[in-house]
């Protein structure tokens, strides 16, 4: 029983949820600056590819863990953008760049997490959203996204926290997005199938 427990505990710890994950973007989101523009303004929007930190680049070991951050990311974005393009307004004009950089990305492997636990310490993401109105040049925003997985966390669910960690990061970037679309869309956009 005692083995079912912690069996159970760490299963729990480690589970990312639906429910789970629009919380802990909601939480994250808001502490985020505003843009100087509503993302309503513009008809279109445009996702670069992610540019890398001089340390990121230094780092191969980090490879696996980009692509499925970038991935993730896309997905989430294309998703909800080509939703707003789709619905034209003729108030609505220009395009909205948006080009992520990975500032730092640090998940700690199956392998270690489980023979090492906690010890191998905490698996982080942080990156940047340099969001650019390409009408004028002109930054509306740059908010940084940073997110941990604590070591322990990662220890009791062997790894699954690590895991899960790429999903989290690009969930609170689509909700920042959601966030500052504007007050009337905002309710009807949050519905969009993620």
């Amino acid at each position: 029983m005692k083995y079912f427990s912690i069996l159970l505990l760490a299963v729990l710890v480690g589970c990312t949820t639906p429910a789970k994950l629009d919380a802990v973007a909601v939480k994250f989101s808001h502490q985020l600056g505003k843009p100087s523009k509503p993302f309503s303004a513009f008809s279109n929007y445009q996702l670069k590819p992610a540019i890398l930190s001089e340390d990121v680049k230094n780092n191969p070991g980090n490879t696996a863990d980009l692509v499925v951050l970038e991935k993730i990311l896309t997905q989430k974005l294309t998703r909800l953008f080509a939703g707003w393009s789709s619905s034209g307004s003729q108030i609505r004009s220009g395009t909205l760049i948006v080009q992520p950089k990975i500032i730092k990305i640090r998940i700690v492997g199956p392998f270690t997490r489980i023979v090492v636990g906690s010890l191998a310490g905490q698996s982080s993401i942080v990156i940047d959203l340099m969001l650019t109105d390409s009408s004028t040049g002109g930054v509306i925003a740059n908010p940084r996204i940073k997110k941990n997985s604590g070591a322990w966390a990662g220890g009791w669910s062997f790894g699954l926290s690590d895991r899960n960690l790429h999903e989290y990061v690009a969930h609170i970037a689509r909700q920042y997005f959601i966030n500052n679309y504007d007050d009337y869309t905002f309710i009807r956009c949050i519905h969009i199938k993620k």
